[in-house]
């Protein structure tokens, strides 16, 4: 059988590799193929939940400052592990409702069952299901430690508008079976970049500095409120950008494989235990948004 090859994602965090590894497996198409569907069978369960629950009344599982709680998070999470465990049993899943099965696989599942919970909860359309599966090489510690090294598949559905945005290791971007493409910006004053100030003081001290020169140099600035979908709207072009301090890996791990494939900027970086710091952007003007919040952070730790 012929084999899919590792796509090089066009990515620039240290932690990214950039071509298919020695100890990563070749892939039989057939089997790409029926983990991708299951990828999206995961998505569409959990966005059958969303939907017929939205604009209901709500059961909060827990409230805190920044963040909210949704007994519909749970569910869509059991829906999506459900589908996960009935076609590859013995894969791995990280999932955002404290969900850590069989760390040891080499294949990996991140799972966000509802990215947007705020949002959701305020009645407001913007929010989906994400879905992705990453092969991580044995030997190597952790479940969440740097995730995003090989891609395989990654979907994010928003239901209520009814987008999919996918991604196959080798194939393109997406949205309802249509590629799409990053935007043609190719200065920063050109673009409008969706932000996030993150939940903790550290974080949003920082993001507040970085928030400030991006406010005077962008056309505009937008704070959507959910990441997965965020980073799918940099990949199909509707925003110019994203950046966020202090996110989990089931955040951006579905979105990263469709910008990556779509041929978009992305770049990761630690920011705390398990936590990452993201900028992601159309290719013309990654490297002077990255310039832009690396500079921020180096003033910030003066």
């Amino acid at each position: 059988m012929s084999s899919v090859s590792w796509p090089a994602m066009p990515v620039s965090s240290t932690d990214c590799r950039q071509a298919r590894p020695g100890d990563a497996p070749a892939l039989d198409p057939a089997w790409l193929q029926r983990l991708h569907a299951t990828a999206v069978k995961a998505a569409r369960a959990a966005g059958r939940i969303q939907k017929r629950h939205f604009g209901g009344e709500l059961q909060i599982d827990a409230a805190k400052r920044h963040d909210l709680k949704l007994a519909v998070d749970r569910h869509c999470q059991q829906a999506m592990v459900a589908v996960i465990q009935k076609d590859f049993p013995d894969h791995g899943i990280l999932a955002e409702e404290k969900a850590c099965l069989r760390p040891e696989a080499a294949f990996r599942w991140y799972l966000d069952p509802l990215d947007g919970t705020l949002n959701y909860a305020l009645g407001l359309p913007h929010f989906c299901a994400c879905a992705a599966c990453y092969f991580h090489p044995p030997g190597q510690d952790g479940i969440d430690t740097s995730p995003w090294e090989y891609p395989l598949t990654g979907v994010v559905y928003a239901p209520v508008l009814d987008q999919r945005f996918e991604a196959l290791a080798g194939g393109s971007g997406l949205c309802n079976g249509r590629p799409i493409a990053p935007g043609q910006e190719r200065e920063l004053q050109e673009a409008v970049v969706g932000f996030s100030f993150g939940s903790d003081p550290v974080t949003m001290r920082r993001m507040h500095a970085i928030s400030g020169e991006l406010a005077a140099r962008t056309r505009k600035m937008r704070l959507f409120g959910a990441t997965g979908l965020d980073l799918a709207y940099v990949a199909s072009g509707r925003l110019s950008g994203l950046v966020q301090g202090c996110v989990r890996a089931w955040d951006f791990a579905a979105a990263r494989v469709i910008l990556a494939a779509a041929g978009g900027y992305f770049r990761a970086q630690p920011s705390g235990p398990g936590q990452w710091q993201i900028v992601a952007a159309a290719p013309g003007i990654g490297p002077e948004l990255q310039a832009v919040v690396d500079r921020q952070d180096i003033n910030a730790r003066r």
